[in-house]
């Protein structure tokens, strides 16, 4: 995983010493809300991204996207009795999506369509603390899955969008998204 983010920062540095060729690369943040599907647990969650654009033609209607960023999928707990004891166990669920994809532009320049596949590193992992003073204990479980997302959004002004979006992730990782972004660059 270290060296996933150390070739991100890499590419992020490069690109921002630009050549004239390179000067159309745009850059945006954005923050977004969760409404986790498929096998979550959970009813919320929310994220934070990145996405570098290319265009593809001089017109700007097509790029080639790179987007990353952070989920948090949310976390339950669960109450229970034991024989011996209470207890309670918490799980909470995050991942790192790093995706490529192209964004296609509506010709007025408001309205966008996008999609992205790669993959997502994830990681689930359970606490659980006992009532009576026993030990606690706490598992934790990552790895890699692929995921494809696709989003309808639209320009708020020259800078900001909205976007609306589905992910689609191995072993049921899927979700629903709303969020904001913010554009750098022309």
């Amino acid at each position: 995983m270290k060296s996933i983010i150390r070739i991100l920062a890499a590419a992020l540095v490069a690109a921002s010493f630009t050549t004239e060729a390179e000067a159309q690369i745009n850059f945006a943040v954005g923050a977004h809300g969760l409404l986790p599907t498929g096998g979550f647990e959970t009813d919320y969650g929310a994220g934070v991204g990145v996405m570098g654009m290319y265009p593809l033609r001089d017109d700007g209607l097509i790029h080639l996207t790179v987007e990353t960023g952070f989920n948090y999928y949310g976390s339950y707990k669960i109450e229970a009795e034991t024989a011996f004891a209470g207890f309670e166990q918490e799980t909470s669920y995050t991942g790192i999506p790093i995706l490529l994809g192209a964004r296609f532009v509506h010709p007025d320049g408001r309205f966008f369509a996008d999609g992205g596949f790669g993959l997502e590193h994830r990681r689930s992992g359970v606490e659980v603390v006992y009532r009576d003073g026993g030990s606690d204990s706490s598992t934790t479980h990552s790895d890699n899955g692929t995921s494809f997302r696709a989003g309808l959004g639209a320009m708020v002004n020259e800078s900001v969008a909205v976007r609306v979006a589905y992910t689609h992730g191995a072993d049921e990782w899927h979700h629903f998204s709303v969020g904001v972004g913010y554009r750098f660059g022309e």
